[in-house]
């Protein structure tokens, strides 16, 4: 930790939401909030206040009454991977998005809130919570005291709340949509290897209604600064059939021309060209489309 925060002179650990809302409020500078610790390999932040999370009740993972999963935000990458309810919430979605999410030893030590709030553009799991409308549970620092913590859902383009997250609030939980709970949801990643960070990352979810697709959210991340979703590509999906797709060939499916629509603003990466991130982003649009309708389609 010396080596990767030199400038430390301070450590505090608070064990209560009141006493983390006090030190960020009467820190000089800016603290750094310590979690898994895992960025610390790409920030290497320039600051003298270290506040560790860690005693912090933010580590349940549980389904409520009206189906919506609640996530501490200090909840581990590998804890959610093996949560009964995480593993069946809609379509198994967060179950691929976190096999797809680093090696096994960092997802026992990266946390959810982590993933989240770290802002950078490869991170896995954001793209899925913006496909299950996703509202962040936060507290707010330049209050005097400790009051319920607020709730706020991600945008359409994610901007608004990292924006927010990196001001005042601190997340204590992530909440997902209960609607989405038993639709139907898909996750693929593009990277160079199943470990190395992601290059593009795709989510869909729908509400199957008979044989309509309802309620559908398609969001993309990897090759954008913050995961976004896609309005146009949604709204061509929103109330198609599905269920009859089986048998037709991939080249001429529904889900071809959704994802021959899909189209953004691309980030500067030096590992793939702006083309083919384009190309392989319609072809992962489609793939993704087809793997949350559970329903497989000849490619040929």
């Amino acid at each position: 930790m010396a080596k990767l925060i030199p400038t430390a002179t301070r450590y505090d650990r608070p064990d209560t939401p009141e006493t983390l809302q006090r030190l960020i409020k009467n820190a000089t500078g800016k603290p750094f909030l310590l979690a898994g610790g895992t960025s610390l390999g790409f920030s290497r932040p320039k600051t003298e206040h270290i506040i560790d999370l860690n005693r912090l009740p933010f580590r349940e993972c549980r389904l409520t009454a009206l189906h919506d999963l609640e996530i501490g935000a200090l909840t581990t990458i590998g804890d959610l991977e093996r949560h009964n309810d995480a593993k069946s919430f809609c379509g198994g979605i967060l179950t691929q998005a976190t096999d797809a999410l680093a090696s096994t030893p960092l997802r026992n030590l990266i946390t959810v809130g982590g993933n989240l709030a770290a802002g950078y553009p490869w991170c896995d799991l954001p793209v899925a919570f913006l496909a299950l409308n996703a509202r962040l549970r936060c507290f707010d620092s330049a209050q005097t005291d400790c009051v319920s913590p607020k709730e706020i859902s991600l945008p359409h383009d994610g901007q608004t709340t990292f924006k927010k997250l990196t001001e005042n609030q601190f997340v204590s939980h992530i909440v997902l949509d209960g609607k989405y709970a038993n639709a139907r949801g898909a996750f693929t990643k593009f990277s160079r290897t199943s470990t190395d960070l992601a290059i593009i990352t795709v989510a869909v979810t729908f509400i199957p209604d008979e044989n309509s697709m309802r309620s559908v959210r398609v969001a993309v991340g990897g090759l954008v600064p913050v995961p976004q979703r896609l309005p146009e590509v949604e709204m061509m999906l929103e109330g198609q059939t599905f269920k009859n797709f089986e048998g037709q060939t991939f080249e001429n499916s529904l889900f071809q021309e959704a994802g021959a629509a899909a189209d953004v603003i691309l980030r500067k990466d030096p590992r793939a060209s702006d083309d083919y991130r384009r190309n392989v982003l319609k072809t992962l649009v489609t793939r993704t489309c087809i793997k949350a309708t559970g329903v497989m389609a000849n490619e040929n």
